[in-house]
């Protein structure tokens, strides 16, 4: 009799525990190319909603903006954010485990750029991307440090900060 009680518990608690498994691809809505390292993920509230233990779940897309995530039965949404793109919600339905997302191109423009760091590299261990940005004695005037340098850049003024580390390459 144990020994079925125990079953009975294990087999309810494996239900109430159902996962299900949910594919597809990220791709860009202006050039349907896949995007990579797009975000994919459960929001907080919709875990607590849905009675997982978990405070975060999510992943992100491979070379061919592929992604896989392991969801409970009960979540209902997914996000899925890239920089430079509109984050997208997308509401999952039942029997349906593959999608297709289109992230659209963000309208948001970088105005502010404020310096963080400096760091000396060797060009060669370089990892991240890098944007050179040619500034002369004329363009920084009566700048009294590099940000305020590089605010007189020409840029559209529809305001988003980026925060840059400096980097001399040799």
């Amino acid at each position: 009799m144990c020994i079925l009680i125990c079953l009975f518990a294990n087999a309810l608690a494996f239900a109430s525990a159902a996962n299900r498994t949910i594919t597809g691809v990220v791709i860009s809505g202006e050039d349907n190319e896949p995007l990579i390292g797009a975000s994919v993920y459960v929001n907080a509230d919709d875990l607590k909603k849905a009675g997982a233990s978990q405070t975060s779940l999510g992943t992100i897309t491979d070379m061919d903006g592929k992604f896989s995530i392991s969801i409970p039965e009960k979540v209902t949404r997914l996000h899925c954010s890239y920089i430079g793109f509109e984050e997208q919600n997308i509401v999952l339905q039942a029997g349906k485990d593959t999608y297709r997302i289109v992230l659209q191109a963000s309208s948001h423009t970088l105005g502010d750029v404020v310096v963080t760091g400096y760091q000396e590299l060797e060009r060669r261990k370089l990892t991240a991307a890098i944007a050179k940005v040619d500034v002369t004695d004329g363009m920084v005037g009566a700048a009294k440090s590099i940000d305020q340098a590089l605010r007189q850049l020409p840029v559209h003024q529809e305001l988003l900060h980026v925060f840059v580390f400096v980097v001399q390459l040799h």
